[in-house]
């Protein structure tokens, strides 16, 4: 599904920061990857780099064989909207639409929702808890029900892969259980390939099916 070569990122802030140094890496479907290191290791950068939110230095990533920085913007923006999920630590919502049409933003800002995403997204949602939360707003409701919402929004366009970075970060350790265990579902019961930067390593231990840890932007197992 994902493969890289020879991939680099630097940085230039008046000296040149080399954050990722010749990853070459694999992930296969239905894979439930979690990428780890100390904080500066470059986790949060090579996630950027596989969903093609940054463009490498040098080498390459490829999505199905399709290297993404030869896409144009277009093509890139379609992938994204098409066959990539993304859920962040920082929820991300619109505090002016409701928890509906926050899910459904995704969709809605090309076209309407068909009468099968919906059944769909409906389905999404009953998984996650928030059915009575539809027409909240994004103020009303707790941490764990905002990430819960944002989830609910990556699974909308139905994405090949998910890429979550920290997405516990920001929760107290009861909802971060809570959390992982709609992961786990996603993974097990619906075989989607999720691609998570986290620090806890517990995570890995619980639900990983590989652990990609990184030490100065390389990986020293995989």
């Amino acid at each position: 599904m994902l493969r890289t070569r020879g991939l680099k990122k630097a940085f230039f802030q008046g000296v040149t920061n080399h954050v990722i140094n010749g990853i070459n890496m694999e992930i296969v479907e239905k894979e439930f990857v979690t990428i780890t290191g100390k904080s500066g290791s470059g986790k949060s950068t090579l996630l950027y780099l596989l969903s093609g939110l940054e463009k490498p230095t040098s080498g390459e990533v490829l999505f199905y064989n399709k290297i993404l920085h030869n896409l144009s913007d277009s093509e890139m923006s379609l992938l994204r909207r098409k066959a990539f999920g993304f859920i962040f630590q920082f929820f991300n919502l619109v505090s002016s639409l409701d928890v509906w049409d926050n899910i459904c933003l995704p969709i809605t800002i090309e076209r309407k929702v068909k009468s099968e995403e919906k059944a769909t997204i409906m389905e999404y949602v009953k998984m996650l808890g928030i059915l009575d939360k539809l027409n909240a707003y994004p103020h009303q409701l707790s941490g764990g029900q905002q990430q819960r919402v944002a989830i609910a929004r990556a699974l909308a366009i139905d994405p090949d892969v998910i890429f979550a970075d920290e997405p516990t970060g920001n929760l107290d350790s009861e909802t971060s259980e809570d959390v992982l265990r709609v992961f786990d579902n996603l993974n097990k019961w619906l075989g989607k390939t999720i691609v998570m930067v986290t620090h806890d390593e517990s995570i890995t231990k619980m639900l990983a099916t590989r652990e990609v840890r990184l030490v100065n932007g390389r990986i020293v197992n995989c």
